[in-house]
């Protein structure tokens, strides 16, 4: 609950900061408030509708509490993005002097086209998480990829739709009055002074080279595209070298000098760009140093470990994380979640016997507590087992043998106490039972002779030793008495007759004292005893094949060295079992959520490839070349050990402790979540090619439209760097305010995403893949033939 309550309160916190922060860079990258409407629509259609299908989806399966919250921040996030990229492509038109109607065509052809792949890719991976065998995962992959689907079907239908409907409204930025801000002021006046320049019948009576670049290519701008778009083809066809006339290349197009020299007159984009890899050497060099920086952490990223440590999971100061840790400070790290070991004897062993109790008390020795352990402190102490031939430390047999001293057994403690539980507790609950022994010749033999011992031990062991599971009778009245008389509630109710202390109050100790080497109480021994040997009713009063017995650890059985040693006495019960014919079943501990997360990591590399490789079929399609995807995935890899490296060095290997920062720290010790290490994988992958498909479709279109490949990618960087700055700005500072969770999973989770976000908007997408595909020049599209014009 606590777990549950936090994560939605951080999140719906972060959406609350987000929000305004998002929507101040959407209008100051818009400059325009009346555009500020559209995605304001567009999210709430997008969460109405995404939570609408998901509805009878949770009707009819099991859906993780914290998918909504997940839901609700894709919708926020992608909305914001999808917008940014649709709504300045459409201003970006409209300031260049295009008809409303033809910006709104080339916007849905162009960034539509973009928005379609980098949506359709990111809901391959969302939908990717569906392959883990864990709803958790699955659910959250299932919601968050439908999310994202309706987030691209709204912007790409409901957007184009209403600039068009209302075409006057949306197309007039800056109305007087709704923004007086110094940069609004500013901007306005920049807005007005390009729509004149695109006024202007002639380029050569501007004042300065700036003016003249802008107003030769606005004029071009508007000339090709109203002529081009009359036509249907596709945004990698507006400027589509097969149209365009190698021999008179002024017949509305536009020329590539012009729009070279405005770009490097009007962006430090293309300046920029030019300096760092505008040429074969520079672009090497880059490449370099951007793998040279980034690849060193291969050996941390690849060498993560995870942790299903509770710690991890619950939020800092909550009441559970205090009772946890009182717990395990107090009696022990086990107490928070013990092991339950269930023992199936095999078909030659009776339960009861001395034979049975003996051979577990080798087991429990063997096995438990001389495990082959690397770790310094030890897993068991004897203090920790509970079971009815183990009690406190200290052996318990069936019956009375060897030295006496040494070894207590359960029927000297049932004769010591046989007077006080037939006292207070047969003839009230099991009198039937008394009644139809005394009538039965062999209950009644058994029942009288234990009398007549008067407490001599030896005599009341050949009594029992007679028992055997035929004497029907007897073995009702022992059925009845270990139910009723036996059990907690009844000591409880008449502990005046057990003066001696309990097992309960025994247990804990790190270390054997003096008290501890002394033997159990009967009581303990009867109350073990009682509650782990099973009696069976059906078809007749027997004991059965099983008991059982608790486990609780010295460690914590969620941290990484609990997960070390379950795996190890796994190998070890299954080596006993091979000798000696027992069946032992494990459970409780951190039995169950050990084996959903090794599924989990089972499956880890196959959800992984067939991630990778569905985005690289993607871009394989929608760029026909083999290169782009190859690259892609290469430079996807890169995003991918930055993130895992410098997480594993922050939180295993805490580098930042010094900060005394708690979204640094790391309550679970040197290992990850599992489920940070899960599931940031598939997030990564599509964030990273978001931002890529962004850049390489921008490329796209000025090499078809005749660019040379140097001058595309140049181009391509201008044209989409403050676009996609500004939108992983937006990404970043939305993931960022996890890191002030009080949760140490969304911690980890804002490190991650943050690190994945910057790193791919200001490095790999800035300049590792254009200088990559300034090396590459023609091959990037291999094994696509795509001609240059000759300018």
């Amino acid at each position: 609950r606590d777990m549950l309550e936090g994560t939605e309160s951080d999140m719906f916190k972060m959406d609350s900061l987000t929000f305004p922060f998002a929507f101040a860079v959407l209008a100051y990258m818009l400059k325009s408030f009346r555009l500020l409407l559209i995605p304001t629509i567009n999210i709430m259609c997008t969460i109405v509708t995404a939570f609408t299908l998901m509805y009878p989806v949770a009707a009819n399966m099991d859906v993780i509490a914290v998918c909504p919250s997940i839901m609700m921040s894709c919708s926020l996030a992608f909305s914001i993005d999808y917008s940014l990229f649709l709504l300045s492509r459409y201003r970006e038109e409209v300031m260049a002097g295009v008809p409303v109607r033809v910006a709104v065509e080339v916007m849905v052809d162009c960034a539509g086209h973009t928005i379609f792949v980098s949506g359709l890719t990111i809901a391959v991976c969302w939908f990717g998480m569906m392959a883990f065998p864990v709803s958790l995962l699955s659910t959250s992959g299932l919601g968050s990829g439908t999310a994202v689907l309706v987030t691209l079907l709204v912007n790409i239908t409901l957007t184009p739709t209403m600039l068009l409907t209302f075409e006057d409204f949306f197309s007039k930025f800056y109305p007087e009055g709704l923004c007086n801000f110094k940069f609004c002021r500013k901007a306005r006046q920049e807005d007005e002074g390009y729509s004149n320049l695109v006024r202007q019948t002639s380029a050569h009576s501007l004042a300065s080279p700036f003016q003249e670049a802008v107003g030769r290519r606005a004029s071009s701008v508007m000339t090709s595209t109203s002529r081009l778009l009359s036509s249907d083809n596709t945004c990698g066809q507006l400027l589509d070298s097969d149209m365009v006339d190698l021999n008179n290349l002024g017949n509305g197009k536009i020329d590539p000098n012009e729009e070279i020299e405005f770009l490097r007159t009007t962006t430090v984009w293309y300046n920029f760009a030019e300096r760092c890899f505008g040429t074969k050497i520079r672009a090497l060099i880059a490449v370099l140093i951007c793998c040279g920086a980034i690849l060193p952490l291969t050996p941390y990223a690849v060498a993560f470990h995870h942790s299903e440590n509770f710690k991890l999971f619950s939020p800092r100061g909550s009441e559970s994380a205090k009772a946890s840790d009182l717990l395990a400070d107090k009696f022990g790290g086990g107490r928070i979640a013990p092991y339950n070991l269930l023992i199936r004897a095999n078909d030659t062993t009776n339960v009861l016997s001395n034979q049975f109790f003996e051979h577990v008390q080798g087991v429990i020795q063997t096995v438990l507590l001389n495990l082959d352990y690397s770790k310094t402190v030890d897993a068991v102490h004897g203090s920790g087992i509970e079971a009815p031939m183990y009690v406190n430390g200290h052996n318990v047999s069936l019956f009375p043998s060897g030295d006496m001293e040494k070894h207590l057994s359960v029927a000297e403690c049932f004769v010591e106490k046989l007077e006080d539980v037939i006292a207070v507790c047969a003839n009230d609950h099991c009198g039937e039972q008394v009644e139809k022994c005394e009538n039965d010749k062999v209950c009644s033999r058994g029942f009288h002779c234990a009398e007549n011992c008067e407490g001599d031990v030896e005599c009341t062991a050949l009594c029992f030793a007679s028992i055997r599971d035929t004497d029907f009778r007897t073995l009702e009245l022992a059925f009845c008495v270990t139910e009723h008389c036996l059990p907690r509630p009844f000591y409880l109710k008449h502990k005046q007759y057990f003066s001696q202390t309990t097992i309960s109050q025994n247990v804990g100790h790190d270390l054997p004292t003096e008290h501890d080497k002394t033997r159990p109480d009967c009581t303990s021994v009867l109350l073990q005893f009682a509650q782990q040997i099973k009696f069976v009713k059906e078809p007749h009063i027997h004991v059965s094949k099983f008991s059982w017995m608790s486990i609780n650890l010295n460690i914590a059985p969620f941290s990484a060295e609990g997960s070390e040693w379950l795996e190890k006495v796994r190998d070890a019960f299954g080596a006993q079992s091979q000798k000696d014919g027992y069946e032992y079943f494990l459970g409780g501990g951190d039995v169950a959520g050990h084996d959903m997360v090794q599924k989990v990591f089972d499956v880890f590399p196959v959800v992984a490839g067939g991630i990778l490789t569905a985005v690289a079929l993607i871009c394989a399609f929608t760029f026909r070349s083999v290169i782009v995807p190859l690259r892609a995935v290469f430079t996807i890899c890169l995003t991918l050990i930055f993130i895992y490296g410098t997480g594993v060095l922050v939180y295993e290997h805490h580098i930042l402790d010094w900060t005394h920062f708690s979204g640094f720290s790391n309550p679970g010790g040197s290992a990850l979540a599992w489920l940070t290490a899960a599931m940031i994988f598939p997030i990564s992958v599509g964030l990273s090619l978001d931002y890529d498909i962004f850049l390489l479709t921008r490329v796209f279109e000025y090499r078809r439209g005749g660019f040379n490949d140097h001058d595309s990618i140049l181009c391509g960087l201008s044209q989409t760097g403050s676009v996609i700055t500004a939108a992983g700005l937006v990404m970043a500072v939305a993931f960022s305010g996890l890191i002030l969770s009080s949760n140490p999973t969304l911690n980890q989770m804002a490190w991650f995403l943050v690190g994945c976000v910057l790193v791919d908007t200001f490095v790999v997408r800035t300049i590792a893949v254009p200088a990559m595909m300034i090396l590459l020049q023609d091959y990037n599209w291999w094994p696509s033939k795509i001609p240059v014009l000759d300018y």
